[in-house]
């Protein structure tokens, strides 16, 4: 077997951290820009989660690190001998799960076809070959990452956040505002930074412990409060249009309007939702891992009536079925027969 990843400077990282990296890297994330047809960007990533990581703590952002390792640590080593016909908590000190064949994450990448038994007999989840990473990781973008992503991008409340977020860049670039861009959309540590620094040059002053130039801090401090009442401002305006744009397409809006505004109830509730709901770990969670878990009951329930084992099918068949656009020689009765495991097979019989 080849040198594991100790040798190859993969730190302290597991799969999960690396598929979550990809899911991160500019492959996929980063490299979004005006041209692309989502407004998901990576400021609506958490990058530097703090304190309660279950939920996002920056307005701006919709999801973060930890919540995309929680979702791919689920997806990857949940037994897939229990029933996953529902969303629950994991089960068991997930960390423990190092055996990457018993808890399906070979199964479900195909990870055996793909290294060959000797190295996938030899890949745990930290101890694992370059070329294992790279491959399983490339699988994993293929079969998962890419529909993780589609989620974040498409799902209408993510959606309409991060259309509000770009909404809200706008504006602060047309005024040229160069204190709170870089605040809100350069990095999540800016802000506390930002707070700390108010905050502590505050109670400096309520405690007189300035013997000089009191006048030009006293300054200071109303410059940085002039800035925090500018921010709230701004995020009341993003969370205002989110509002708009979340029931734009509502038919009769002006039973959830006060004086030609959208009610402060309303705007409360959505911000609620987004804040303790659409944002947090548990949802996020549910959201993909149901989506996945179903499609893995479908597949099990279709190839037991068919009697055979359960076998994954090929994405790309998948996405069309998914489109419609799987043709007429794929129908139910000819996914209810036993089909190869292998994914070209699977294409050259559809063909």
């Amino acid at each position: 077997m080849a040198p594991v990843r100790e040798l190859f400077d993969f730190e302290d990282l597991d799969f999960d951290e690396i598929m979550q990296r990809d899911i991160d890297d500019a492959r996929v994330i980063k490299q979004k820009d005006n041209r692309s047809p989502h407004s998901l960007r990576i400021f609506n990533v958490e990058l530097d989660q703090f304190e309660d990581r279950m939920k996002i703590t920056t307005p701006i952002a919709l999801t973060g690190v930890n919540h995309v390792y929680y979702i791919i640590e689920h997806l990857m080593l949940n037994d897939r001998d229990s029933d996953v016909s529902v969303a629950r908590p994991r089960v068991g000190k997930f960390y423990k799960r190092q055996d990457l064949d018993t808890y399906g994450l070979m199964q479900r990448l195909d990870g055996r076809n793909l290294l060959g038994a000797e190295m996938a007999d030899n890949t745990r989840r930290k101890s694992f070959s370059v070329k294992a990473a790279n491959t399983l990781a490339t699988s994993f973008e293929e079969r998962y990452g890419r529909y993780v992503v589609s989620t974040f991008e498409r799902f209408k409340p993510f959606e309409v956040h991060s259309r509000a977020v770009l909404a809200l860049e706008t504006r602060l670039d047309t005024n040229e505002d160069r204190k709170l861009r870089p605040i809100l959309f350069e990095g999540q540590g800016i802000s506390r930074v930002f707070e700390a620094h108010r905050e502590s040059l505050k109670q400096r002053l309520d405690n007189n412990e300035f013997e000089t130039d009191v006048p030009k801090i006293e300054e200071l401090k109303r410059n940085l409060d002039a800035t925090a009442s500018r921010m709230e401002v701004a995020i009341d305006g993003f969370r205002q249009e989110r509002v708009e744009l979340y029931l734009k397409d509502l038919t009769d809006k002006g039973k959830l309007k006060l004086d030609g505004e959208y009610h402060p109830n309303v705007i409360r509730l959505l911000n609620y939702l987004y804040e303790n709901i659409f944002t947090t770990v548990a949802f996020q969670t549910a959201l993909v891992c149901t989506f996945f878990g179903e499609l893995e009951r479908a597949e099990k329930q279709l190839s037991a009536q068919a009697g055979g084992e359960a076998t994954l099918l090929a994405p790309d068949i998948v996405e069309a079925i998914l489109d419609g656009t799987q043709g007429p020689e794929v129908t139910l009765a000819k996914l209810l027969e036993p089909f190869p495991s292998d994914w070209w097979e699977q294409r050259a019989a559809r063909a």
